[in-house]
């Protein structure tokens, strides 16, 4: 029997785990820098991991009539189960690694948990609610970051500072039209420009074209919407260009001092960052029988450096290499295929804009997996998953914004 109060409750505990995943991230970047205990950072991962893990218990599995889709989710499933089962090390390290370590066991886990499971429309109104509470606060923190701390060497702090009070930023963008609350659309484009700002400043390229990206899918919604009248899209239209244009003569006013252009976009700028780690990766990726099949496995090591105290990694900060290094073509096809088919329905066979705008966040990681894009135990990496199931979900699907609004009993 379907009973809403509980169903919601479980879709608000999510969303709040998503946050204390956030509160994780922040404690273990900044234990040594500021003395945060350890023991903090593990009782985050043990709250986040029992939370996903009551939600996937009260939960109910996806019944998908696509036998295709469920064929490719079957084999998707078997291998994540190998690689899972292939990492276990007989050592107290072992554990600590799992709930303390972000690209190691935790992101193949993921999946497992938010892949196979029936959504609840209130997952949307957690989800928008909770990050638009939120946007006023990361927004100081970035302007904070422009005043005070905008330089390189902070990066990974200053990142870092502006994630932990973000949850689904993209999504309260992709739908902000359907409120009557116009602050929605405004502090979610200042969030955008701004953190695409800083990271241009800092010369992220990933980073700086994922916020614009996120910037032009808004566009793609709000003008092929069907919630919104002609007139209306031609006016949107209309002040976007007339943003493009301003925007794009102030960056090519201060170029000089954004460290991007600096850096370059290049494939020799990208080489000049990357290239010995990919040379190595190449050189070594292979030389084994089965690396193409199978890979290495979670624990498979290669040498990323020529010289220095990380010569030797498990990762490649390259998506795609990266799941083939550990889990081979087993693993990176079903995965891509589940990414490819979840997108092309959410975006082409959906009735409303809140899927389309999930949609549009499988279709960044398809790209973003091209120069970094890892697998990673973070909110925006559980957000892809959810993003997958739902656009997989005909049900959903073929709801209407009203419907979404109505049933899932957004106020926003």
């Amino acid at each position: 029997m379907y009973n809403y109060q509980a169903i919601s409750k479980v879709n608000k505990e999510l969303v709040i785990s998503l946050f204390v995943l956030n509160l994780f991230i922040f404690s273990s970047t900044f234990e040594v820098l500021i003395g945060i205990p350890q023991i903090i950072k593990y009782s985050f991962s043990v709250t986040v991991i029992y939370f996903f893990y009551f939600f996937f218990r009260k939960s109910a599995l996806q019944n998908i009539e696509n036998t295709v889709v469920k064929l490719i989710k079957f084999v998707f499933l078997v291998v994540s189960f190998y690689l899972l089962l292939g990492s276990y090390r007989k050592e107290i390290f072992y554990i600590q690694e799992i709930f303390a370590e972000r690209f190691y066991f935790m992101p193949y886990l993921l999946p497992l948990i938010f892949l196979f499971i029936k959504y609840d429309l209130s997952i949307f109104k957690y989800l928008i609610q909770y990050s638009y509470l939120l946007l006023p606060f990361s927004i100081f923190i970035e302007v904070v970051i422009v005043i005070f701390t905008l330089d390189s060497y902070y990066y990974v702090q200053d990142v870092i500072a502006i994630l932990t009070l973000s949850i689904a930023p993209n999504l309260v963008l992709f739908t902000s039209h359907l409120s009557s609350n116009k602050k929605l659309t405004t502090l979610s484009i200042i969030y955008f420009l701004l953190f695409a700002f800083i990271l241009a400043k800092l010369g992220r390229r990933g980073e700086t074209f994922e916020n614009v990206f996120m910037l032009i899918w808004f566009m793609v919604i709000r003008l092929g919407s069907k919630s919104i009248n002609q007139v209306e899209k031609v006016k949107f239209l209309f002040l976007s260009v007339i943003l493009l244009i301003t925007l794009s003569f102030f960056v090519y006013q201060n170029r000089k001092s954004i460290y991007l252009f600096e850096r370059g976009v290049s494939a020799s700028g990208f080489d000049e960052s990357r290239g010995e780690t990919i040379d190595n990766f190449l050189y070594e990726y292979g030389r084994e029988p089965n690396d193409y099949l199978i890979g290495r496995g979670l624990n498979g090591t290669f040498q990323k450096f020529s010289a220095g105290d990380n010569m030797y990694s498990r990762s490649i900060e390259i998506g795609y290499l990266n799941i083939l290094w550990k889990g081979g073509l087993v693993y990176l096809v079903p995965m891509m295929l589940l990414f490819i088919i979840s997108f092309a329905k959410g975006f082409f066979s959906s009735k409303n804009d809140f899927v389309k705008g999930l949609s549009g966040i499988i279709l960044w990681q398809i790209i973003y997996m091209g120069s970094f894009g890892m697998a990673n135990f973070a909110t925006n990496y559980v957000l892809i998953w959810i993003s997958v199931a739902i656009c997989l979900d005909p049900k959903i699907r073929m709801l209407t914004n009203q419907e979404i609004i109505q049933f899932g009993r957004l106020r926003f």
